[in-house]
């Protein structure tokens, strides 16, 4: 029901600046999926931004950049990104 007032919970752990690496080993795994479409001009700082996020984190993490059948150079910006970081990988949809 749409309409009905919605109540969110979050648990948040805050740990000393020293626990986030130790926490890596039994961290959550996080998928981040990136679809896009004739996106070659911002593709290359949008991943490298949100890498350099997710890497202060205290997660196991990988980007799957999901390729919708660009017509421009994504593909190929997106690939490069991906040979050049190794947690991150590209998948590409015909259509």
């Amino acid at each position: 029901d749409y309409n009905r007032p919605r109540t969110h919970r979050c648990l948040c752990y805050t740990p000393a600046p020293n626990d986030w690496r130790d926490m890596t080993a039994t961290a959550p795994r996080v998928g981040a999926r990136i679809p896009v479409y004739n996106e070659e001009h911002v593709l290359e700082q949008s991943v490298r931004a949100l890498a350099a996020h997710l890497e202060g984190l205290p997660f196991d993490w990988r980007i799957v950049v999901a390729d919708n059948a660009s017509t421009d150079a994504t593909l190929v910006v997106a690939q490069r990104v991906a040979a050049d970081m190794g947690r991150v990988s590209v998948v590409h949809l015909n259509q």
